[in-house]
């Protein structure tokens, strides 16, 4: 072809692509789409993206971005593409959000189906990210969330839904903008909570979700009861406390209170850690020094009593010997869980106390036991007799057949001889005179003289104020008893008795 030919021909291409070249110099980018909202599905986790479409008509998809801040926070965000939808679309999912983890930026961009141009709003809308920390110390949970970033000072109020070991979610708590932390109280231990925010846009229409906070409130589970069971008298004669301890309790630290009376003041006397839910304690205090009332508190991990007992007291049992008569006299037991059916006097007696009564069973706190049919023995001389309480509790719900003792008391009854210092013949009640004994004699002599030492009378048994069939004269007499015990060592006593007449 003649050189001259080609002219043309190239001046037609530069033409071309000089118009080319101009027509992408100077056309539009699409113009934007508007984010509607971004929200997180509670139960998912996932994120919807809604927005409202470009404006131009030759848009060919949209692409979603996210926002990441890859050179810190003082830096602009990168943007990632996380997926590409038609352009008919306005709504998008993500899947594979971190909307658990923190708050996320997201936007939209448009991309024409001319030029591949594109443009997006570099502003994101951010979701809503919500925290849980459970405070087991006060059996709490604070919440606490951010804003939905671009509706700032447009947002109607924040409501608080919130489940429990996966029920259904429902509102527990309505709050006005400016709030991002509430502190739910009084948690149920050991349950699964899940909490989610609900933020409303003032435009009555638009509604944003947070992620779902789960928390489970695993505490160290406290005990449902502490039954103190007894205060009984140890071996060493000190006082030995039971209680018995819910099974199902996680706790271990104690602390044990004393005090003087049933209303207090309660004082601490130990603290002590123990695994096993039958906890035997020895209070080293002399038994018989006086009642004391006690009460376990369970301390959990942060220093605080979880729960508490009811009060324990011991059975303090007391006696004296009046001739033929020992008295017993014992208090009661002011605070057990059950009911006391009985309190029962036990009697230690015979050679090396072998002999085993229950002298007494009822709900009085004293008792007289008499000992005129116990007393006809080889040992008249040290008749020995111990006693013991037995309390009896019945209906404790937890505790079978509780059994609280007292301390032992024992009483010697020494072979005893008395004589009355006068008597009246004419009486109708003190009208002879003879011995009185605290034990059963094999036999005994009794001799009368008068003021001259000449014995006016003598027998086995009391005399009647007469002598040789005429009432003996008043005044005063001397005499003479000579006593057979069954241990066949003889007693003698002398003295004097006044003998008148009304």
């Amino acid at each position: 072809m003649p050189t001259k030919n080609l002219y043309p021909l190239l001046a037609l291409i530069l033409a071309f692509n000089l118009t080319v070249s101009l027509f992408c110099q100077f056309a539009e980018k699409p113009a934007p789409p508007g984010v509607y909202y971004v929200t997180v599905e509670p139960e998912t986790g996932n994120v919807k993206i809604v927005w409202i479409r470009s404006a131009s008509d030759n848009v060919h998809i949209y692409i979603i971005l996210k926002a990441e801040l890859t050179g810190g926070p003082s830096y602009p965000p990168a943007f990632i593409e996380i997926g590409r939808v038609h352009s008919e679309d306005s709504v998008f999912i993500y899947q594979d959000s971190q909307s658990s983890l923190h708050s996320d930026g997201y936007t939209v961009e448009s991309v024409d189906t001319i030029n591949d141009l594109s443009d997006f709003n570099q502003l994101t809308d951010s979701t809503i990210y919500l925290s849980a920390a459970f405070d087991s110390c006060n059996s709490s949970i604070s919440l606490a969330w951010n804003d939905y970033n671009r509706w700032r000072g447009h947002i109607e109020k924040y409501n608080i839904y919130q489940n429990t070991n996966n029920g259904t979610s429902s509102i527990i708590q309505t709050l006005a903008e400016g709030t991002n932390d509430h502190v739910i109280e009084n948690v149920q231990a050991n349950y699964d909570y899940g909490f989610y925010i609900e933020v409303l846009h003032n435009d009555g229409i638009r509604t944003s979700t947070s992620n779902m906070a789960l928390i489970n409130t695993k505490m160290t589970r406290p005990p449902a009861f502490i039954n103190a069971d007894r205060a009984s008298a140890s071996a060493g004669n000190n006082i030995e406390l039971s209680f018995t301890i819910d099974p199902s309790s996680e706790l271990t630290s104690y602390k044990l209170y004393r005090a003087d009376s049933a209303e207090g003041p309660f004082n601490i006397i130990d603290s002590f850690y123990r695994q096993e839910k039958k906890i035997i304690y020895v209070d080293n205090v002399e038994y018989t020094s006086g009642v004391y009332y006690y009460r376990l508190e369970a301390i959990n991990n942060c220093s605080q009593v979880t729960a508490f007992s009811n009060i324990a007291n011991n059975i303090l049992l007391s006696g004296n010997n009046n001739n033929l008569t020992n008295s017993l006299i014992w208090n009661n037991i002011v605070d057990c869980r059950g009911d006391i059916d009985h309190y029962s006097l036990i009697r230690y007696s015979g050679e090396a106390l072998s002999i085993i009564d229950t002298i007494y069973k009822g709900k009085l706190l004293f008792y007289d036991d008499k000992l005129d049919s116990l007393l006809n023995n080889e040992e008249s001389d040290n008749n020995y007799f111990c006693y013991k309480i037995e309390a009896s509790e019945i209906n404790n719900p937890y505790i079978d057949n509780n059994i609280s003792y007292s301390n032992t008391v024992c009483l010697t009854v020494s072979s005893g001889i008395s004589l009355p210092n006068a008597f009246i013949p004419n009486d109708n009640i003190n009208n002879k005179f003879g011995p009185i004994f605290n034990f059963r004699p094999e036999a005994y002599r009794l001799t009368i003289y008068n003021r001259w030492g000449i014995k006016v009378w003598e027998g086995s048994e009391p005399w009647d104020g007469v002598i040789k069939g005429s009432p003996a004269p008043e005044g005063y007499y001397l005499y003479h008893i000579k006593v057979f015990k069954p241990d066949n060592v003889p007693a003698e006593k002398n003295g004097f008795v006044f003998l008148f007449y009304r």
